[in-house]
């Protein structure tokens, strides 16, 4: 029995771990981030995205109907921010005559997966305060990132892609950059 007990647990833990995991408090504010990661994964972000200009446009735009907390308190992968951003133009659209362009939908997006694919990487071994706590230029960044991503081989069995990597350098650099 005790085995089958066992067995079971680890059966469990094995299916779940992939599925969900559990972020460690973001800035402080002691909210909890539990971040699905699915086939369509989470970083399929252009080669060049400009992460200041998507974040300014995700804050200008977004906060005109609501708190940034709100977008910034989920998790999706980048499907999922698009059905959600398109939704959010329509309902712009409807209240004010004037959608979110093209152009911003994708600024939008691009934010919100680079933000995603950060915590969902990087919550798997460290609290997200621990690299959100310090200031680097982008150069020490991408070498912090190449560094974890050894360090994710080591215990994960593969390395980060070059495209996770560049996308949490720039989530960085824009929000605890020098």
């Amino acid at each position: 029995m005790r085995k089958f007990v066992i067995v079971v647990s680890a059966i469990t833990i094995f299916i779940s771990v992939p599925l969900i995991i559990s972020a460690a408090d973001q800035g402080g504010s002691g909210a909890k981030v539990a971040v699905h990661v699915g086939s369509s994964g989470t970083t399929s972000l252009p080669a060049e995205v400009d992460f200041e200009r998507a974040k300014s446009v995700f804050q200008k735009t977004c906060s005109q109907c609501h708190s940034l907390k709100r977008p910034l308190g989920k998790t999706k992968v980048r499907a999922g921010w698009e059905k959600t951003v398109d939704k959010m133009s329509k309902n712009n659209k409807k209240r004010s005559g004037k959608g979110i362009s093209s152009m911003d939908r994708e600024e939008i997006v691009n934010y919100l997966t680079a933000k995603n694919t950060f915590e969902a990487t990087c919550s798997k071994c460290h609290a997200l305060s621990r690299p959100l706590g310090k200031t680097k230029n982008r150069a020490a960044w991408e070498r912090t990132i190449k560094r974890m991503s050894k360090n994710h081989k080591a215990k994960f069995g593969k390395i980060l892609p070059d495209d996770v990597q560049a996308n949490i350098v720039g989530y960085l650099v824009e929000n605890a950059g020098k």
